[in-house]
């Protein structure tokens, strides 16, 4: 047991690359579990003695592109309320049945838009926005 888990140690992310790997998990501890046992498995395909940038880099784009089929239409407009707000938006349940936005409770409910969408969720708004200005 000792030597499980002394090995378990050694693939580790430094505590920047964990605060990553928690953030890439949304607070959802299945979610947070599963980025970190992915940045290992890459580590250890790599034959690397622990998890670095790359790794967590590789976890974070593949959860993304996991969610990206979804992120049509009228999804755009929940997302992007949902970032820009935080609050309740009539359609959001199926997202946050897919985890795609997280509901959070700590003395205030608040919706959270999943941290690996945000700034793909803003690149998008940002193209719209510019097609928009670009065809007036």
């Amino acid at each position: 047991m000792d030597k499980r888990i002394t090995n378990t140690a050694q693939i580790f992310p430094q505590d920047e690359l964990l605060d990553e790997l928690l953030r890439i998990g949304g607070g959802l501890f299945r979610e947070t579990a599963r980025a970190i046992m992915e940045a290992a498995y890459r580590a250890i395909m790599r034959g690397a003695d622990h998890i670095e940038e790359q790794d967590v880099t590789q976890v974070f784009n593949q959860v993304k592109k996991e969610y990206q089929p979804m992120i049509r239409g009228d999804a755009i407009e929940v997302f992007q309320t949902v970032d820009q707000t935080g609050r309740w938006v009539d359609g959001v349940e199926p997202y946050l049945q897919s985890r795609a936005v997280v509901e959070y409770e700590n003395g205030d409910l608040w919706i959270d838009l999943r941290y690996v969408l945000k700034a793909y969720i803003r690149s998008i708004t940002d193209q719209r926005q510019s097609c928009i200005e670009g065809g007036n």
